[in-house]
């Protein structure tokens, strides 16, 4: 049986400032832990840089839910692991991002456990296609939301 029948509530994709809001959970930093990352707080990537900057302790897969801590809001993997995709459609920045007309996939938040920390960032945003190895998703539910 679908969840919308069991539960009789309405499930859909985050829109990106949804997304945003969750991840930050009230904070203004770049991470809801602070002003920088490590990889005792997220799954991302650190490329060999040479020996001055040598590569880091990199999984290259996911991670189970709750291997780092949560936000203030309980959410785990906000930051790095699987990119997230949001109901927004990814185009220009200025544009109407759920214009058709400037598609060029859809908006995923929260970086990945393929690239480096910076752009696993609350703001930072990227695009996603269906089949990508680095996508996953959360899903949202309106108070009021319920099925007639």
């Amino acid at each position: 049986m679908p969840a919308e029948k069991q539960t009789n509530r309405r499930y859909r994709l985050p829109t990106e400032e949804e997304w945003e809001y969750a991840c930050r959970a009230g904070t203004t930093t770049p991470y809801y832990f602070g002003q920088t990352i490590s990889q005792q707080q997220a799954n991302f990537s650190v490329p060999d840089l040479g020996s001055r900057f040598p590569r880091g302790n990199n999984l290259d897969r996911t991670t189970p839910v709750g291997h780092y801590s949560p936000n203030k809001f309980g959410l785990y993997d906000m930051h790095g692991n699987l990119g997230q995709w949001s109901e927004d459609l990814y185009g220009p920045y200025q544009n109407d991002l759920r214009n058709p007309n400037t598609y060029q996939g859809y908006v995923v938040r929260g970086g990945h456990w393929g690239i480096p920390g910076i752009c696993c960032r609350s703001a930072a945003r990227d695009k996603g296609s269906p089949g990508s190895k680095y996508g996953g998703f959360r899903v949202a539910v309106s108070v009021g939301s319920e099925t007639r």
